[in-house]
C-alpha cells in the first residue's frame, strides 16, 4: 500500500473524529417527553396527544389558543413607541442633515508618481479635477486632499 498524502490523512482524521462525535451523541441522548401541542389547520385546530404514553393534554389549551386568537384580531389604536412630530410642543420639521464631508469621506493614501497624483478616498482612486459624493477634487497634496462642494473648501486630512 503507496504512503498517505497529507490530504488522505487529514480526511482520515476527520472522518475519526466525525464519527467519535456520532457515537457520543447516539449513545449520550436521553428521551424527550412528548408534548401535545395545537395544530391549526385551515382554520381548524386539532389537539395532538403523545403517540407513546406520557401526559395527557391539557383541556386549557384550547381556550388559551382562542384566547390568543382574539387578542391578535383586536384593533390596538397608535403605536406608543413611535413618536408622532405634529404633537411635539415647539417641533420644527427639518429636511434630512446630510453629515458633515469630513465624517463621510476618509482620505487612506496618497500616490506620487512622477507626473501624477492619485488620492485614494474611501477605496476609490480620484485624481484632480475628479468628484466624489457631489464633491470636486481641486487639490492634492502630501498630507491632505481639497475638496469643494456647494462653494465651500473641505480638507480631508490623510488617515495614519
Amino acid at each position: 500500500m503507496p504512503p498517505l498524502t497529507t490530504r488522505a490523512k487529514v480526511l482520515l482524521a476527520l472522518v475519526i473524529v466525525a464519527g467519535f462525535i456520532l457515537a457520543y451523541d447516539l449513545l449520550s441522548r436521553k428521551e424527550r417527553p412528548q408534548i401535545s401541542t395545537l395544530l391549526s389547520v385551515a382554520g381548524t385546530q386539532i389537539p395532538l396527544t403523545p403517540i407513546s404514553g406520557g401526559a395527557a393534554p391539557d383541556p386549557m389549551a384550547e381556550e388559551r389558543w382562542k384566547a390568543i386568537q382574539e387578542r391578535a384580531r383586536l384593533s390596538w389604536g397608535r403605536d406608543p413607541f413611535r413618536l408622532e412630530p405634529s404633537r411635539l410642543k415647539g417641533f420644527q420639521p427639518e429636511g434630512p442633515k446630510e453629515p458633515p464631508l469630513e465624517q463621510v469621506l476618509k482620505v487612506t493614501g496618497i500616490v506620487w508618481n512622477g507626473r501624477h497624483v492619485y488620492a485614494v478616498i474611501n477605496d476609490f482612486l480620484v485624481k484632480k479635477g475628479d468628484e466624489i459624493v457631489g464633491a470636486k477634487v481641486i487639490e492634492i497634496k502630501q498630507d491632505h486632499v481639497i475638496l469643494l462642494k456647494d462653494g465651500r473648501e473641505h480638507i480631508l486630512r490623510l488617515v495614519e
